[in-house]
Formats: structure tokens, sequence, C-alpha cells
């Protein structure tokens, strides 16, 4: 119920100018409000049930010791380093064949005990030989010596091959060397095992406890995914720890996790509210440039700077969405649209809209941006399939119905079959069904301003906007542009500057009226 109450709160707010942003941020506050787990942050945090292990992190955990010389009378692992010097000089990605300059020097370096070197070693095997038996033996008896990489890359082998109990519990082993012998990357891997689509059996204890051990030794991501678990936990304590590990996170350089904890201060979200720490934090992350957050420090600063100021836009909230929108937030690139919409900049909004809507095909708010700044630059066979979506989208907007009409007509083709379809079911007497009546000729142009009249005058001023602006566009339907001008004038000098058709009929005017 929350979510449809928002949304049709929402659906209204458009008719506002610089009103969407503040509705989207209050329906980010009650999204948090609403959600059955009221302690976790209403943001987008990192994904952790991949189909499988995934090595990352950097180094090997060994500290690039060198051990005692690896692989002295082992055949197996004799033959492997043959392999790996007979690829001296051939064409191949030398940077594969490890940092130390090649197959052979990668070798040598492996022979004499160089842990990095013989993981490196492994990995090349695989990649460029596809020898997995060679690359087995080497990370075996390179995590043997504590070479956590290793083990890590090793555990990940075995549940390629295959995920049968023993393997499975082997792999489980060495993933707790890795993570237990203190490398996080180990521990993030050990984490993802143990959730839900992870190779091993799910247990959020396990991972969560991996995912913590992780974050202690100083590792963002294994905060950000420990945060992750812990928000979703119905116990407060657990809901506290995860703000407490996005704050961790946040301060080893995690974004999305800077974004969530300003989100858990603001809101008051299990910590005190601190809005001014909030504020700070995400001015300054929306400031940096490469930052991995898509924009969301920004546009989070622009709602909050928006709801703070009642709802009003203001050129620093414009500034801060449009630095969002730049930085990959498709989203508050809709927002960026309907505010050049808002401000009469029809041409950058038709610009920016025409390329999200092939990335947002179901946002509502990118087609009635692009679609009414089509409408109102007179590009109506552009206009008409934007407007078509925006009405299979809100379904409940009886004036998309009308902007459709006028678009279709204008543009020369049939615009009251639509108008047909869409009158059954629709009270006569409830506004702005007269309109459609009018539109159909069941209703005379007289009438149809007699029943916008109201006995609460700014109700009157909203329909009689509404009125002239679509008694207006009937005339330049029909060819009569001085008569249009005139209507389209008195839709303006209602005033309901917050309203769509004020904004159409000022369009209308500045193209209609000679300039001076």
């Amino acid at each position: 119920m929350c979510y449809h109450l928002m949304v049709r709160a929402l659906g209204k707010s458009i008719r506002s100018p610089g009103a969407v942003s503040a509705a989207l941020w209050v329906a980010a506050t009650s999204a948090a409000a609403c959600g059955p787990a009221q302690g976790s942050a209403a943001i987008e945090t990192p994904s952790v049930t991949p189909p499988a292990i995934e090595v990352s992190g950097e180094g090997d955990g060994s500290g690039g010791r060198q051990a005692a010389p690896i692989g002295e009378g082992d055949e197996h692992a004799q033959r492997c380093f043959a392999a790996a010097r007979a690829q001296e000089g051939m064409p191949q990605d030398v940077a594969r064949w490890c940092a130390a300059g090649g197959p052979a020097a990668c070798e040598a370096a492996c022979r004499e005990g160089g842990l990095t070197a013989c993981s490196e070693l492994a990995y090349s095997l695989a990649a460029e030989l596809g020898d997995t038996a060679c690359a087995t033996k080497l990370w075996q008896l390179t995590c043997d010596r504590d070479g956590l990489s290793a083990c890590l890359r090793l555990a990940a082998q075995l549940i390629t091959i295959g995920a049968s109990p023993a393997t499975v519990a082997q792999a489980q082993t060495l993933l707790e060397k890795s993570c237990e012998g203190g490398w996080a990357a180990g521990c993030i891997a050990l984490g993802r095992f143990h959730l839900p689509g992870g190779a091993g059996r799910a247990d959020g204890d396990l991972a969560v406890k991996a995912l913590e051990k992780g974050c202690d030794q100083g590792n963002a991501e294994s905060c950000a995914l420990a945060s992750t678990q812990l928000s979703s936990s119905g116990k407060r304590a657990d809901r506290e720890r995860a703000v407490r590990r996005q704050e961790q996170a946040c301060g080893l350089g995690h974004a999305r996790s800077c974004v969530a904890f300003a989100t858990a201060l603001t809101l008051g979200i299990v910590v005190p509210r601190d809005p001014q720490r909030a504020t700070q934090i995400l001015g300054q992350l929306c400031q940096l440039d490469g930052v991995d957050d898509e924009g969301a420090a920004c546009a989070q600063l622009a709602m909050q700077q928006q709801a703070a100021n009642g709802g009003h836009s203001s050129p620093q909230v414009e500034a801060l969405l449009a630095r969002a929108c730049d930085q990959g937030n498709l989203s508050t690139c809709s927002q960026v649209a309907a505010t050049h919409y808002n401000a009469g900049r029809f041409s950058e909004a038709a610009a920016l809209t025409s390329k999200l809507v092939t990335k947002l095909p179901d946002d509502w708010l990118t087609r009635f941006a692009g679609g009414m700044s089509l409408f109102n630059l007179g590009r109506f066979d552009e206009a008409e399939p934007q407007l078509v979506e925006l009405c299979r989208l809100r379904a409940d907007w009886v004036h998309c119905q009308l902007w459709l009409y006028a678009a279709r007509e204008r543009g020369g083709r049939d615009g009251k079959a639509g108008l047909r379809k869409a009158l059954p079911g629709l009270d006569r007497n409830h506004w702005p069904v007269p309109v459609l009546h009018f539109f159909l000729g069941k209703l005379s142009a007289p009438r149809l301003l007699a029943e916008a009249k109201h006995h609460d005058r700014p109700i009157e001023l909203e329909r009689l906007c509404e009125a002239n602006y679509y008694i207006g566009q009937q005339h330049m339907i029909r060819g009569r542009k001085r008569q249009a001008a005139k209507l389209f004038k008195r839709a303006v000098d209602t005033g309901i500057s917050n309203f769509v058709e004020y904004t159409g009929a000022k369009a209308e005017l500045a193209t209609l009226q000679p300039k001076p």
C-alpha cells in the first residue's frame, strides 16, 4: 500500500515544476519507513549472490616472500615447469606469464620459492595452455606454503571442475585457510561461498562472520557486503552493526556505502539523525571525479536540498542533478529532462530524453518530459509515440489522453478514436473528463468553460487554465491561429504556472505572437 500511495502522489506532483525531485526524495523516505526491515537503508548496495567463487584482490597474502625451492623431487611439478619453459619465445601475451618477464623468468622465480610467481604461473598455464592439471598442482604446492592467493584460486578451480560434496568441502577448507591467514579477498570469497547462490552450503551467519573478518582487515568491499547482509536482519543489534559497517566501508573509500550511510544519518535509520554530517559526506563525495557511485551522492544531495526547500528547485539543485546525470544516474537524468521542460528548455529536454528512452523505456517521467517537449516544439510526429507510451505507463492520467489527442490531430492523424476508447468508465462529472467530451464534439466551448466554474477560486483558475488551453488547441487543429492565441493568453493570464497547460500555452504564444 505504501508504494502505491507514493506513486500516486508522485504522479500528481509532475504538474508542478521542480517538484519531481522532492517527491522522489519523499518517496525514498517513505519507502524506508514502509519496508519490512525498518532499519535497512533505502539505497542500492552491492550484490552478494554470485553463482560461483570470485577471485579478487591484490597480491597473494604472502607478501611475495621467498620460501624453500618448490617442486623438487615432484615429477608432475617438473613437467609443468618444462611446459612453461617451452613457451619462451612463442607469440603470446607476456603479461599473462607473470610480471617477472615471461614464461621462463616466471618458472625460474616459482622454482626458487616465489609464491606470487607460482600462483601467477599456474594461472598462465591454465589461461594460455588450458593445462588445468598443472595449474591445480602448482596452486596446491603454493597454498601448502601459505600462498593465500593460490588457496583461493585452487578453491575456484575445484568448484569449476565439479561440485561434488568432497570437492565443495575441500574448497571450503581452502577458503577458510585463505581468510584465517589474514587475506581479505579470501574472506570475501568465503562469505560469498556461504550466501544463497554461492557454491557452498547457504549459511548467513558464517557468511557474515567471514565478511566482517575481511572488513576488520581493512577491505572496503567486505565491509559493504557485510552491511548488506546485516541490514536485512530482523534484529536491531544486527542493523546497528550494518550501519557501523557502512561507516567503515565509507571510510575505506566505498562510495555506495557512503551514500547508504548518509541516508541512514539523514533519516535516523537505527543511528541518531545527523543531517549535517550526512550533507557533508554527500557533498564531499559528489565533488569527487571518477567515483564509482553512478551519481548517487549528487542525486541524494539534490533531493535533500529540494525537500528542505519545500519542494522548490534552485540553480544549486539543478546543478547537482545535472552532475548526477553526467555521472551515470539515469533516474536523475529523467529529472534533469523534467527540469529542462519546466524551464521551457524544450530542445534540451528532447535531446536528453532521446538518449534515455532506450535505457529507461518504462520510465514515465522520461516519456513525459520528452513527449511534451516535442509537442511544444511542434514536432508532433515525434511526440506521438512518446505520449502513447506515457499513456500506457500512466493509465490513471486522463490528461495524457488529451495531450495524445492534440498531438495526433495536429500531426494530421485521427485522435478521436483514442479518446472514444478511453472514455468508457470515466465519470462525466470528474474533471478533466468534460474536455474529452469537448474534443469529441459532444460539448461546446462555452459549455466547457461553464463546467470549469467552481466554488473554490484556486480550483476554478486551474480548470480555466486547462479549458482555455484545450480550446486553443482545438482552434490550432482547425487552423484558426488568431482565435487560438486569445485562448492561450487567457490560460497564461490565470497565473497557474505550475500546470502543463500553462507551460504549453506560453510555448504556443511564443510561436504565434509576432516578435518585437
